[in-house]
């Protein structure tokens, strides 16, 4: 639908947006990269396994982002094995297509800010032990089992720990070239995974148990 009045003033100033973009793209990498680099100091000290790593140069799709408890490895694999019953992995909200639809947000550092359409977060992953049926069918018991935990049950369905960035401390962190800076809230969800651990142990168990009540 054209807007007549905000079209025009967008093509008037058509080089400075197109420039705005770009120089936020590189935002993005870099916001990303100090992320990981947090994450992956995270993981070390939590005695974690998993991969945080962010390919710069490849945007959103840079990330190669999953943790998990060593106790979460699949039962009879090597020691060092990639294979997890469960894990958690960064991701978008529930019901963002990032396609930009209409009212959907274009960059990612407008999700992680909280402050249009869509969020980032941490999400539980259990494909590794939990066909979709058996998860759906599981879903009502698993939410009362981390209830008390400050993740959220969406439409997916899913569990999903959001993650919101202070728009005004990025702000700052971006002056003093210190994007570390701005990142308390990020380590703050990371922090909330080891509370939350305990419940989550439990989630894995059952699943584990193939226990899916009817």
């Amino acid at each position: 639908m054209i807007q007549p009045d905000l079209d025009s003033l967008i093509i008037k100033h058509l080089v400075d947006i197109d420039r705005t973009a770009m120089r936020l793209n590189v935002i993005e990498e870099e916001l990303f990269a100090a992320m990981a680099e947090m994450a992956e100091d995270w993981a070390e000290k939590a005695s974690w396994a998993g991969d945080c790593s962010y390919h710069r140069g490849g945007g959103w799709d840079g990330w190669d982002f999953w943790i998990a408890p060593s106790e979460w490895r699949t039962r009879g694999t090597p020691e060092h094995s990639d294979e997890f019953d469960a894990w958690f992995a960064l991701d978008v909200g529930a019901g963002d297509t990032e396609e930009g639809l209409e009212g959907e947000d274009w960059f990612y550092v407008t999700r992680l800010c909280g402050i249009g359409f869509g969020k980032v977060g941490l999400r539980f992953v259990p494909d590794g032990v939990a066909k979709r049926r058996q998860w759906k069918q599981s879903f009502g018991h698993v939410g009362q089992m981390v209830a008390g935990t400050p993740f959220e049950a969406d439409a997916r369905p899913s569990l999903f720990l959001p993650i919101k960035l202070n728009q005004l401390a990025l702000v700052e962190a971006l002056k003093d070239e210190d994007l570390a800076a701005a990142l308390d809230p990020f380590k703050e969800t990371l922090n909330a995974l080891l509370a939350a651990k305990s419940a989550f142990d439990q989630v894995v168990q059952f699943l584990r148990s193939r226990e899916i009540p009817a």
